[in-house]
């Protein structure tokens, strides 16, 4: 991969579709004849924003808000409750997982629901049947910069305007 500098150069090396939106590997709904059953599907969620970048993050007893400033310059806070489980990385450090993400959302957002997810089925396996998992979503949050939040939650978060 000599020469390659750009997330565009790694994802056509591997052969993989490249998303300019979300700077990530794509894999289309429209684009596979055969879903495999166990693929992780990303859709839209309640909220559709596009987020620039993520500011801060706050975290306790189950609570979570991500303040962000949107592509327009609006800043926000997206307030999650009920949150069992959260993990933050720098989208270098989520390459891969982003890339075997079945794309199929109906509108951009930077705030999308991961259906089929691998992380609830890694949960359910940690918690041994002490935490009932059927209510529970697999909530993604990235921002234009290098930041992706994935959380499982009970609730739907909501968006409140700073």
């Amino acid at each position: 991969m000599k020469g390659l500098n750009s997330n565009e150069n790694i994802f056509k090396a591997i052969g993989t579709p490249f998303c300019p939106r979300t700077f990530h590997g794509v894999l289309c709904l429209s684009e596979v004849k055969e879903v495999d059953i166990k693929m992780e599907v990303l859709v839209n969620c309640d909220i559709v924003v596009s987020v620039e970048s993520i500011d801060k993050i706050s975290m306790g007893k189950q609570l979570c808000e991500v303040f962000f400033t949107a592509t327009d310059q609006n800043k926000y806070k997206i307030v999650f409750d009920f949150v069992w489980d959260f993990r933050c990385a720098i989208e270098n450090a989520y390459i891969d997982r982003a890339s075997k993400f079945c794309h199929n959302e109906k509108e951009k957002s930077s705030i999308l629901l991961i259906q089929n997810s691998k992380y609830v089925k890694y949960f359910e396996e940690q918690v041994y049947g002490t935490r009932p998992i059927n209510e529970i979503k697999n909530y993604i949050v990235f921002d234009s910069v290098d930041t992706v939040i994935e959380l499982l939650a009970l609730k739907a978060p909501t968006l409140v305007r700073m």
